[in-house]
């Protein structure tokens, strides 16, 4: 419950090969061509895609999103320009692509969870997931940075709506699982709801103290907690 994840039903791996280029629903050409970025399928390509990651990851954590530019990603991964615009047609669309990356590995982290969890009460399912996701952007400063701190257009939003489906769907399962006989509405998304309110409690936490404290995931757990008792139906 802690920003935008993918599906946690199907397991996935890091690297350049697990993002893809999708088309937005109700976006038009010029739009998807801004966001979108193009998967490498060829090993030479995979490689130089990961040094475009490398180099822009290096660039955010020294001057942050706002100054990153495919220029500056082409000279610190020393590539021509052009390689880099072959994948990523803008910056937004490299950026995307980076907080795709982290996504998937966090929704790994949190998938894990059910191997290890037991039959718990929803508070305790709630509190594990806050846990899990401040650890992990508190390890990555770069998912902070671009989950967190940065702004989503509206055109970015549409772009990865798979990615929000996937993660109220996952976290709806392990909930479901964990605590006994209890369930959520589809419309609207209850689950999807929850996670918003966790992403923002993160975010204000991320803006007051660079990370994610304690304090920050105990208030996530009770908001998100409360939310759910009430609009949970059936369970504890």
């Amino acid at each position: 419950m802690m920003g935008s994840i993918e599906c946690m039903n199907a397991p996935c791996s890091d690297g350049p090969s697990t993002w893809e280029c999708r088309e937005a629903p109700g976006m038009n050409a010029k739009d998807n061509k801004l966001v979108n970025a193009r998967k490498p399928t060829q090993e030479r390509s995979r490689e130089r895609v990961e040094r475009m990651f490398r180099a822009a990851e290096k660039l955010l954590l020294e001057q942050g999103p706002e100054a990153l530019s495919i220029p500056e990603v082409a000279k610190v991964s020393g590539l021509p320009r052009s390689s880099v615009y072959q994948f990523f047609p803008s910056k937004y669309a490299l950026l995307l692509a980076i907080s795709d990356q982290y996504q998937r590995r966090m929704a790994e982290r949190i998938a894990g969870l059910d191997a290890v969890l037991g039959d718990l009460e929803l508070n305790d399912v709630v509190g594990s997931l806050a846990r899990a996701g401040a650890d992990f952007y508190n390890e990555h400063p770069v998912a902070r940075m671009l989950i967190l701190g940065g702004p989503m257009s509206r055109e970015g939003f549409r772009a990865v709506q798979d990615v929000h489906k996937g993660t109220a769907d996952g976290i709806r399962h392990l909930i479901e699982r964990r605590v006994s006989g209890i369930t959520f509405p589809d419309e609207p998304d209850v689950i999807a709801f929850a996670v918003e309110i966790a992403r923002g409690c993160f975010r204000y936490g991320y803006f007051r103290e660079k990370s994610i404290s304690d304090q920050t995931v105990a208030e996530t757990k009770a908001a998100v907690h409360a939310y759910l008792s009430v609009r949970g139906e059936g369970g504890s």
